[in-house]
């Protein structure tokens, strides 16, 4: 089949050999490029990406003295376990301290690599290297883990030590390295990667009129994996043309509004990144309501009503009601 580049390149040079044919026949030709162009697949459609991926550095740290190397782990939706370009950084092979890992299975220009992003399936182990000339205490840490979803275990596995370390928010691992001999650690990746979107709703609805007060809206989250506390939620005035950042606040005060009327929305996202895609919504207007009119039956005096129409003496018939003594009485 032919592409979309090769229709358009056959246009153009069909448009320059019949330049002198009718305006109509040349019209048509751009009408049925422009129709073509519009039958593509937009890159918009496609499924967003969700990753998750741990950074460990490994350094030796003494008295003016800071070397360090970082390794890079993880796993997106959209990668495979092959070698793909956007998710395998080349390491940079120090003298002192180097942290790398070795994909010689790749068969690329080489063997050492920064980083490694695989598919999601879990369970799932990562090999990294590390090579130094200090023979001393060297520290592998790996932060808050704030980029792993709660959902996933982590432990990091010294080969040489036979010693398995459960990976914690601000842990580290420290080794005494006594040999320029490359040591071997495994991270090893259980648990599950979190492929459901959380469903979001309204704890008060805004509805009609809300007159022109700041308004406060509440919102709660759930999630099969997800804490509710740790959701996090955005919110939309323009029926999701823009959205707010994302924040762990489950309420929002809406103030300083225009009059008129507006369509809230609002969606969770849990923390393997997954949004709901059926944002929560609310139509409600700022400002006061229309003040209605009610028609009143007229009143005689001494707070007798009026019946302009007696049903019971004939339809149409208007009844005059009496009077008090010495005054006339007007019906409208």
């Amino acid at each position: 089949m032919k592409s979309f580049f090769d229709i358009v390149k056959r246009a153009v040079s069909f448009k320059a050999v019949s330049f002198r044919a009718s305006s109509v026949r040349a019209a048509s030709l751009f009408v049925m490029v422009a129709i073509i162009f519009c039958m593509l697949p937009s890159s918009s459609s496609a499924a967003p990406v969700s990753r998750w991926y741990v950074k460990l550095q490994v350094a030796y740290i003494a008295e003016n003295v800071f070397e360090y190397n970082n390794v890079i782990l993880g796993a997106a939706t959209d990668a495979t376990d092959a070698f793909e370009s956007s998710y395998a950084a080349r390491a940079v092979k120090s003298r002192y301290l180097s942290a790398y890992i070795n994909r010689s299975d790749w068969n690329m220009d080489t063997d050492f690599f920064s980083e490694d992003i695989k598919g999601v399936d879990l369970p799932k182990t990562w090999k990294f290297h590390v090579e130094s000339r200090f023979s001393k205490d060297l520290t592998i840490s790996w932060g808050d883990l704030a980029n792993v979803p709660s959902s996933i275990t982590l432990t990091l596995y010294d080969t040489v030590a036979n010693t398995y370390t459960v990976m914690t928010s601000g842990g580290n691992y420290v080794y005494n390295n006594s040999s320029s001999t490359p040591r071997e650690f495994n991270v090893i990746a259980g648990g599950a990667f979190d492929m459901v979107a959380p469903e979001t709703s309204l704890v008060n609805t805004p509805s009609g009129y809300v007159g022109i007060e700041p308004l406060t809206v509440e919102f709660v989250g759930t999630d099969d994996v997800t804490p509710v506390n740790a959701l996090e939620y955005s919110y939309s005035l323009d029926e999701g043309v823009t959205w707010s950042a994302y924040s762990t606040l489950s309420s929002v005060v809406l103030e300083g509004l225009l009059e008129g009327e507006y369509v809230l929305s609002v969606k969770a996202r849990d923390e393997t990144g997954n949004e709901d895609l059926t944002p929560v919504e609310a139509i409600f207007i700022v400002g006061n309501a229309p003040t209605s009119t009610h028609s009143s039956v007229p009143m005689a005096a001494e707070g007798k009503a009026v019946t302009p129409l007696d049903v019971n003496s004939g339809i149409g018939r208007r009844v005059t009601p009496e009077a008090p003594t010495g005054r006339s009485l007007i019906l409208p």
